[in-house]
């Protein structure tokens, strides 16, 4: 017998369906749906709105020496961020021990980058004290001006 193959509903319906279950996996994977925006600051017994302005002049300082000295772009420091463990975050969990992850911090970036305060004032403090220990930073940063 000649298998006639199903009626073009039904391909459409699996297809539907397995792309919902792989994005439930990729959910399950992360451990979540992705950074949390929050409606209304977060975190702003840490972090106060004069230290957020500060924090964020200084995450953008830290972008312009990255750009100038090594031609990285803001998408390019955002991927680092998700992706990249320091040692420190390999030996004491995904976020270092601060509870913020990679991909939090990552997405204040991307907030910053569009000129927006993020509201999670605890994972800009650690955007900032992440890209403050980063090497190539210190390096940039103690290296003389050209003349």
């Amino acid at each position: 017998r000649a298998a006639a193959g199903p009626p073009p509903e039904a391909g459409e319906g699996v297809e539907a369906a397995m792309e919902a279950f792989m994005r439930q996996q990729a959910q399950l994977e992360r451990g979540r749906a992705g950074p949390e925006e929050f409606a209304q600051p977060v975190g702003t017994s840490e972090v106060d709105d004069e230290a957020a302005a500060r924090l964020m002049a200084e995450v953008v300082g830290i972008a312009k020496l990255l750009k100038d000295d090594r031609d990285m772009t803001l998408n390019e420091l955002r991927l680092i961020l998700a992706i990249d463990e320091p040692m420190q975050g390999q030996l004491q969990g995904e976020g270092g021990g601060s509870g913020v992850s990679r991909e939090e911090m990552a997405f204040c970036l991307e907030q910053i980058g569009q000129g927006v305060t993020p509201n999670d004032r605890v994972a800009l403090r650690e955007l900032a004290r992440e890209l403050q220990s980063w090497p190539i930073v210190t390096t940039a940063q103690q290296a003389p001006p050209p003349p």
